[in-house]
């Protein structure tokens, strides 16, 4: 089975992320892979300890209609037996590595969303520091752009100011020197 994974997009991803990301897709289509395996050789087993069961059941019976050919068929009885109690050791063996596996697998998955939640809340946090850098730094940009503002005003006053005090004194020493009013 899969899990889908919730991840932040991939622009925020630095390429060993995402390299990672791919590691991690593999191992999972992997293990996958191995648990399908060994389902299919734990039917195939069941299916062999099946059909030594049925032979089994059929020597029984062949042994009631032939007692001639006792000793040899006790004797072929013990081999199957032994193959069937072989084949269901072998079956409960696989059928606890399937168990083992399967429990394995769903650690490492845990895990793995454990680990990509922990890096969302990392991100997350940083996200946020930088939305209050940002924010900082907007209103920073703000109170410099009225201050440039009253800047230029002043300046502006100033140069008006000035202009009249120039003409003004212009005027005045004109009219001081008789400049003006005598031509």
């Amino acid at each position: 089975f899969y899990v889908m994974i919730r991840r932040p997009p991939r622009s925020t991803q630095s390429r060993s992320s995402a390299a990672s990301d791919v590691y991690k897709r593999q191992a999972l289509r992997e293990w996958g892979a191995r648990e399908r395996s060994l389902s299919e050789k734990g039917i195939a087993c069941e299916a062999e300890l099946e059909q030594a069961r049925a032979e089994l059941h059929a020597m029984k019976e062949e042994l009631q209609a032939t007692r001639l050919s006792l000793e040899k068929t006790r004797s072929d009885l013990a081999l199957k037996e032994d193959v069937v109690q072989k084949l269901e050791s072998e079956n409960s063996e696989l059928q606890s590595f399937l168990k083992y596996k399967r429990e394995l697998s769903n650690d490492q998955l845990q895990s793995i969303i454990e680990d990509h939640d922990h890096e969302k809340d990392q991100w997350m946090g940083q996200k946020m520091d930088l939305e209050k850098k940002l924010e900082s730094k907007d209103q920073m940009c703000r109170g410099l752009q009225m201050e440039l503002n009253k800047a230029r005003y002043d300046y502006q006053r100033l140069a008006e100011l000035l202009q009249s005090n120039v003409s003004k004194a212009i005027y005045n020493c004109f009219a001081e020197n008789s400049y003006i009013g005598s031509a």
